[in-house]
């Protein structure tokens, strides 16, 4: 049996808010890629798709397996174990006093963490020399967010390729890109 599962999670948006997905990846005892799943989100932020990427990540794996997380997102790690023990005790409020924003994804993700052993480590993302699975994540997690198609494997040859952001990908000013809803006296 396996002692410790090291897997890697990530999320997408494509503006934010924008088209978002998540996706997770497990190691092989090769050190590849041995499994990989990237769901669509429609529209979301770039925290919501990083915060079910861990809750999907969590529900696929054995929890009475130790977990090792690898993930780029600061964001989710804090959420769920830094701030959520405050929050909790002041009635789901941030220090402001304003609601906690994806409440119900921290406590989902809370109630799947418990009497379990889940390491969530912090990597750098998009780093040449960085963690091979988080990138793979990142891979799959964009690859979802740009189709809105689901995908999975059992393999790193399965993985969407690589490759570089389009000028599309970027948030570009709108009114560039966008027509303009205001209509013209030209306008038919």
């Amino acid at each position: 049996m396996t002692e410790l599962v090291i897997a890697a999670c990530d999320g997408a948006a494509k503006g934010n808010p924008g088209r978002a997905a998540w996706a997770w990846v497990v190691a092989g005892d090769d050190g590849g890629v041995a499994r990989w799943e990237a769901g669509p989100m429609g529209t979301a932020t770039n925290n919501q798709a990083e915060l079910t990427a861990l809750l999907k990540l969590l529900q696929a794996t054995n929890p009475a397996v130790p977990l090792e997380v690898r993930m780029d997102s600061q964001y989710a790690i804090k959420a769920v174990t830094s701030w959520l023990p405050g929050w909790r005790r002041k009635g789901w409020k941030t220090a402001s006093g304003t609601p906690v924003a994806n409440k119900d994804l921290v406590v989902h993700i809370d109630q799947l963490m418990a009497g379990r052993k889940v390491k969530l480590v912090h990597v750098a993302a998009h780093r040449v020399d960085g963690d091979p699975y988080n990138e793979a994540a990142d891979r799959a997690a964009s690859y979802a967010a740009r189709t809105q198609v689901a995908a999975a494997g059992t393999h790193a040859s399965t993985l969407p390729a690589a490759r570089v952001p389009s000028r599309t990908d970027r948030a570009l000013p709108r009114a560039r890109y966008a027509p303009s809803r205001r209509r013209s006296r030209y306008d038919t």
